[in-house]
């Protein structure tokens, strides 16, 4: 939508500048502003077609309610060789309760995720 949007402000741009220049032209008093013109028309860049992305629609199959707990973690754990990713990490996750998982580079986010995935 934005990228339509510049394509559509820029065509605008470029029609008002053609439109000052086609009129002043052969204007002897407006030559250096139509030099100008032409200038800036060639300065701008030219945005590419914009092709409509076609509409995308979903429907998921109702499912029943889970229980009050969704998901329950206890003492998960991970490690390569000595090191241990993740040690004796609980939790439980209840029924609308959102989760983030954020983390330092290397602190075991993705393990995590590929083990509640069940990789």
């Amino acid at each position: 939508m934005e990228a339509q949007a510049a394509q559509d402000r820029q065509d605008r741009e470029r029609k008002r500048v053609e439109k000052f220049i086609e009129r002043f032209r052969f204007k002897a008093s407006k030559a250096s502003q139509v030099q100008s013109r032409i200038k800036q028309l060639d300065k701008i860049e030219k945005i590419g077609q914009v092709r409509a992305l076609p509409k995308l629609s979903f429907s998921f199959p109702k499912c029943e309610s889970s229980g009050e707990v969704v998901l329950r973690g206890e003492n998960i754990g991970r490690a390569y060789g000595d090191h241990h990713v993740l040690k004796d990490v609980s939790f439980i996750l209840n029924r609308g309760d959102r989760l983030a998982i954020i983390g330092e580079n290397g602190a075991g986010k993705t393990t995590l995720m590929r083990i509640l995935a069940g990789e």
